[in-house]
Formats: structure tokens, sequence, C-alpha cells
């Protein structure tokens, strides 16, 4: 095998590898886009989430144009992770029985209807900024690979297929009990939504239907603060805050939120006023299992 031309590439998606096929590729440009599949490898491709398929070496997508038409294939990527490949460490997770107890029970809720439309903005005033049909969500799964760590999400949530195009994006949520994540996860979450298809919520344990609220009746899923298109949002709008950066700087300058003391700070504010509701499930599991709550 050619290092250029090799027939197909599979990429990992939680402990379990999916394939491309390059014969796929070619069939699907001969149609008008979009081009499922070509946007899947690349973004796959950027990610470093691509590989041979015996896994021992990593692919790149190229998808270059010459003499006005496409010639896409599955490239070796010659780098010493290519010979002798190793996975990326996985940043720090903290872990505890509440923290996993709530992470299977907001994914069963997630499986119970075959769609969502998440919405955003002042009660009453919402708007829907994502229609989720046909998700399906799983736990502990990965979907960020690069050079400092992999970020393995609580729940994912991808539509059948994997089709991830701007408005079927992959849909994580963080179930935050006492940890918040780290600040390369945070920066690897940040880069991912910014050049793939990722959106990133987060849910307090500690404050029941505030920071992610879900309403299995309605369809709805409303978070208060979110990362979508590289940076962190809260209505619908990038979220800003005052740059305190520099005593000499002009006190109207404002930055985005960089940090994940910062997302700390933003997700606090907009929960400050929201009054959180009794988890009963997660109570009687409490009183049936007497564990630390840390």
């Amino acid at each position: 095998m050619s290092q250029v031309n090799h027939l197909s590439a599979v990429y990992l998606d939680g402990m379990i590898t999916e394939t491309i096929e390059h014969a796929a590729i070619l069939e699907e440009q001969q149609s008008p886009p979009p081009w499922r599949l070509t946007e899947l490898a690349d973004d796959m491709s950027r990610a470093g989430n691509l590989f041979t398929p015996d896994l021992k070496q990593r692919l790149e997508f190229r998808n270059a144009a010459s003499n006005g038409s496409r010639i896409p294939c599955f490239a070796l990527k010659v780098t010493a992770v290519s010979r002798a490949l190793k996975m990326p460490p996985a940043y720090p997770v903290f872990r505890s029985p509440v923290h996993d107890f709530r992470v299977q029970q907001l994914c069963d809720m997630l499986n119970e209807r075959a769609s969502w439309d998440v919405v955003v903005g002042p009660f009453k005033n919402e708007q829907t900024v994502l229609e989720l049909n046909g998700y399906v969500w799983t736990i502990e799964t990965t979907r960020i690979y690069s050079p400092r760590g992999c970020v393995r999400h609580d729940i994912v949530g991808q539509q059948l297929g994997n089709r991830l195009l701007p408005t079927t994006p992959a849909v994580a949520i963080e179930v935050v009990k006492g940890h918040w994540p780290s600040q390369g996860a945070f920066d690897d979450m940040l880069l991912q939504s910014a050049t793939s298809t990722l959106v990133v919520m987060f849910d307090l344990v500690d404050k029941n239907n505030t920071a992610l609220k879900v309403f299995p009746s309605l369809g709805f899923i409303k978070p208060a603060v979110y990362i979508a298109d590289g940076s962190v949002c809260r209505n619908g709008q990038k979220l800003l805050i005052r740059d305190r950066s520099n005593l000499n700087s002009n006190a109207n300058a404002y930055k985005e939120i960089l940090t994940p003391a910062e997302l700390e700070m933003q997700v606090a504010a907009a929960v400050a006023k929201l009054t959180p509701t009794t988890n009963q499930q997660l109570v009687d599991f409490l009183n049936k299992n007497p564990v630390s709550t840390l």
C-alpha cells in the first residue's frame, strides 16, 4: 500500500472504531454538496482521530483540487507518531458515585426521546438554536484527540450515522460535581468547537435543573452557558467579560472566557437567581447507598 492511496480510514468513537471508505467519498462527490462523509473525514483528520484500520498509523485526509476536479485521498501522516502510534494521555477525570449516578440518569433521560430542541434565552422568549433529531446518547465517550491529551466527555449525543454537520453537531455534556475541566481540556473543547462540529453544555449536580434544564414533556434542553463556535456563549451570543489583565488598560475593555475558573464564575452568575429542583431519584439513591458526596 502506498503512503497516499489508502482504501479506508477509521476513527475512534469512544471504544468503537468507525470506518470511512474512500470509494464512498468518491461516490458522494459525484453529486453536489453537502458531502457528509467528506466533512466527517475532514473533522476527524483535523482532530488527529484518523487511523489505518489496524490503528497502528495515523492518517490525514486530503481533499485537494487539481485541474478543476477534486482528488480526495487518505494519506499516511509521516511523523514519529505514525511509526509507533501512542494515544495521547487522558486529561484528569474527577468522579464520584453521585456524579456517575447523575451521568447515567441524564443519559437515560435523553435517550427516552427521539428528538430534542436546544433552546436559549429568557423565559417565555426562548429561541431554538439546534434541532436534535435521531440522536443517540452515550456515556464516557472520547471525541477529542489532541497532542496534549484526550477529552472524554461524560455524555455525548450524535445523530445515527455520525452525520456531523453544522446543523447536526455532536453535543457533549459535562456533569460537574465539584471539579471543572482542566485548562488543557477546556482549551481543546474551545478549539474543537471552532474547527469541527461540537457543542458542549454543563450540568451542575448540586444545583439540579439550573445550568442545564431538561424538559422531557416538551422536548426542550436549555443550557445556561455552553461552548459553540470556539467561544463560551449565553443566550445565543458570545459571552464577554471585563478584561482585568492590565490595570492600565481601557476600563471598558472586554475579552472572551479563556479559563475554567472564568467559566465557573459565569455559570454561577447565570444560575444565581434560579431555584434548583429536587432530584428525587438521586435522593433515593443516596438514602439506599450512603456514599461520600464529594
